[in-house]
């Protein structure tokens, strides 16, 4: 009996979920039909990773925002070939931020409100895009020469979430905007925990460990204010 209960349950939630994400994709065409039609929507899809270890978790300091540390990860970025849809769906690059070296081709962009069901389509398709999250780990942790590349050299990862905010005034580009996020956890060895506890135990301005709590009060605290992103939260 106590099997039968377990099975419906699991088929109850799976079915609840489905029902939710249609609801709010039903929802999403709706306000980029109507409200938002005549807008561009700005997306910025990334991925980051949760490193945990000891009840504290990795931050690093951010490119673009100097001050600030936020989660290991970065944009995604599109290949060349998605060239032919982004031109048929009228997507712009994000004016919003410089387009540099680095930048160029990130996931960062300015969608014609009509259109986002269909880019987020081609995204979920992971055609002509980025899909493997590593590049930003090895440009964050290891070029740096924060952790060894030779422990580090084969990451197993596991994709623990996905985040997608609802549509939001972003009062910081003066544009509403949708976020979107992959939260990986590294399976880690125990020779990568034993690297990782030992830049726990010293000092850098290019990284810092917090525990859920602090991360949660965006690093305030009575005795330091560290600036933390907004995006920290989602690793939790």
């Amino acid at each position: 009996m106590s099997f039968i209960i377990g099975v419906f349950s699991t088929a109850l939630f799976v079915i609840i979920d489905h029902l939710t994400i249609i609801y709010n994709r039903i929802w999403l065409a709706i306000l980029c039909n109507t409200k938002y039609r005549k807008s561009f929507i700005r997306f910025s899809i990334s991925y980051l990773y949760k490193i945990k270890v000891d009840d504290k978790y990795l931050l690093v300091k951010g490119h673009r925002v100097k001050d600030q540390f936020q989660p290991v990860g970065g944009v995604f970025k599109r290949f060349k070939s998605s060239n032919a849809i982004f031109k048929k769906l009228k997507i712009l690059d994000d004016e919003y931020m410089p387009i540099d070296s680095i930048s160029v081709d990130d996931l960062r962009v300015l969608v014609p409100a009509p259109n986002v069901l269909k880019f987020l389509k081609w995204y979920n398709s992971k055609s002509d895009r980025e899909v493997n999250p590593e590049r930003e780990f090895k440009e964050e942790l290891l070029e740096t020469g924060i952790l060894p590349k030779k422990n580090f050299k084969n990451l197993k990862y596991t994709l623990v979430n996905e985040i997608e905010s609802k549509i939001k005034f972003s009062d910081h580009f003066q544009c509403h905007e949708i976020l979107k996020a992959e939260i990986y956890e590294i399976d880690l060895s125990k020779k990568q925990i034993s690297e990782l506890r030992k830049i726990m135990s010293q000092e850098s301005s290019s990284y810092i460990w917090l525990d859920a709590q602090q991360i949660r009060k965006k690093g305030y605290s009575k005795d330091s204010n560290i600036r933390i992103s907004d995006t920290s939260t989602w690793i939790l």
